[in-house]
């Protein structure tokens, strides 16, 4: 969701193109909302079919050792998938509010990316508990997250 939400932003302000869309229609809020509403759009649609199959091909995978899909309705795996899909459209956004604030794909990637290691990052500061990724795996955690403080402290770790 990183490249898709920097390259929806990245691609026109490299080959200059932001220039003639920013002359076109009076105002930057309208084209630059523009421009969030299709990666939004885009991830939702992308991270829907690609939660559903994932789970899917888990639980094919694990066999006899996957959940029984007559538990499936009464169980937190809906939440969690549903918590896997939302999770994707903020970071597809972050990525390209990032890219049109710095004006770089490549730096927008860079330093998102580098915030997906937050887990090893979490190992040198406590501040790293604040980044998208790690927030975001409070949303789709099935239990074990739901009663712990967030962020964690440092002595729970």
């Amino acid at each position: 969701m990183v490249t898709l939400g920097a390259l929806a932003v990245g691609t026109e302000y490299r080959g200059g193109q932001i220039r003639t869309a920013l002359l076109a229609v009076p105002g930057r809020p309208r084209p630059l909302g523009g421009k969030a509403v299709v990666p939004a759009a885009a991830a939702l649609a992308v991270a829907a079919v690609t939660v559903v199959a994932s789970f899917t091909a888990t639980q094919i995978g694990l066999g006899e050792h996957g959940l029984p899909t007559d538990r499936l309705p009464e169980s937190e795996v809906l939440d969690a998938m549903a918590g896997a899909v939302v999770y994707r459209v903020p970071l597809a956004l972050l990525s390209a509010g990032l890219t049109a604030v710095v004006r770089n794909t490549a730096v927008s990637m860079v330093v998102l990316i580098a915030m997906a290691l937050s887990f090893h990052l979490s190992m040198l500061t406590g501040l790293a508990d604040y980044l998208p990724d790690r927030t975001g795996a409070q949303m789709f955690a099935l239990d074990g997250f739901q009663n712990t403080p967030w962020p964690p402290s440092r002595a729970e770790r």
